[in-house]
């Protein structure tokens, strides 16, 4: 391309803005962007290729009816008594699994 002078008329040819540094240019010397810019020749830059793979579909193995943990379990040093968490407090079980009355 050749150079012009800054002013000069030229016909059909209008001057615009880059949007990227603001630069005065020709639009005969802009450039459209993949993302919709109108740019200087400095700015301009393809698409990368990446933007334009096609993500394989994942498979939907997702969890019908998901639920947190429960509580745990603990056990005392006592190997006849077992202390187990409930929602509602704690309580102290025997070795046949029955709630035992805290003293």
């Amino acid at each position: 391309m050749y150079r012009e002078e800054p002013y000069r008329y030229v016909a059909g040819d209008f001057w615009l803005i880059c949007d990227e540094c603001g630069r005065k240019l020709r639009n005969s010397a802009a450039r459209m962007r993949w993302d919709g810019l109108m740019v200087c020749q400095n700015d301009w830059e393809p698409r990368h290729p990446s933007d334009l793979l096609h993500v394989a579909r994942t498979d939907r193995q997702a969890v019908r009816n998901p639920r947190p943990r429960p509580e745990p379990i603990y056990l005392t040093p006592r190997a006849d008594t077992v202390w187990m968490l409930e929602e509602d407090g704690t309580y102290m079980l025997d070795g046949d699994g029955n709630r035992m009355e805290e003293e």
